[in-house]
């Protein structure tokens, strides 16, 4: 179960949320989710980064285009952006 700190982590920033909601919805790449949320790519990457080492997501190793997934704690933050915003965003 995904602790209060965990999501607050999440709701501190909006290119973390951005990146939840995205592999919410598909398995991307930092392109993609770049081209989805209006940042660069290489912030994408940085940030996709950090989420990755803290478990919430993570991505299948291959340069270039590695794509990226969302794991057990990350599927639950998804949902609860979903259900904190009430919309899909």
């Amino acid at each position: 179960m995904l602790s209060e700190d965990e999501y607050a982590y999440i709701l501190a920033s909006r290119r973390r949320q951005d990146i939840i909601y995205v592999l919410g919805e598909i398995s991307a790449t930092s392109e993609e989710i770049a081209a989805a949320t209006g940042a660069g790519p290489s912030y994408i990457g940085i940030v996709a980064s950090d989420l990755t080492k803290k478990g919430y997501i993570s991505h299948n190793n291959k340069k270039p285009g590695k794509l990226y997934s969302l794991e057990d704690k990350g599927k639950e933050a998804y949902q609860k952006l979903k259900d904190y915003y009430g919309i899909d965003r």
